[in-house]
């Protein structure tokens, strides 16, 4: 199966299953500053990262809100040491 995404096109859907994990998977240790650096010439890929960072934010601020609120949910999320 083959299809695009933005300009970049994809023959085989693992492959590319393949790769996104492994990007997001670098982007969440500590190699993201070096997996920028190397995106950063991309203005698609800048979009992108962009929007990722938004919504990790976004992410963080709703669950930080449903923390306080749910005294439960916090602790479940205490038990999984998050």
């Amino acid at each position: 199966m083959s299809g695009r995404i933005g300009r970049y096109t994809y023959k085989n859907e693992s492959i590319l299953k393949e790769f996104l994990g492994k990007l997001f998977k670098a982007l969440g240790s500590n190699k993201a500053k070096q997996i920028r650096k190397q995106l950063a010439s991309d203005p698609e890929m800048i979009k992108i990262v962009k929007s990722m960072d938004t919504q990790r934010d976004r992410l963080a601020k709703k669950i930080a809100k449903k923390r306080k609120q749910d005294p439960e949910y916090d602790n479940r999320m205490k038990s999984l040491g998050l």
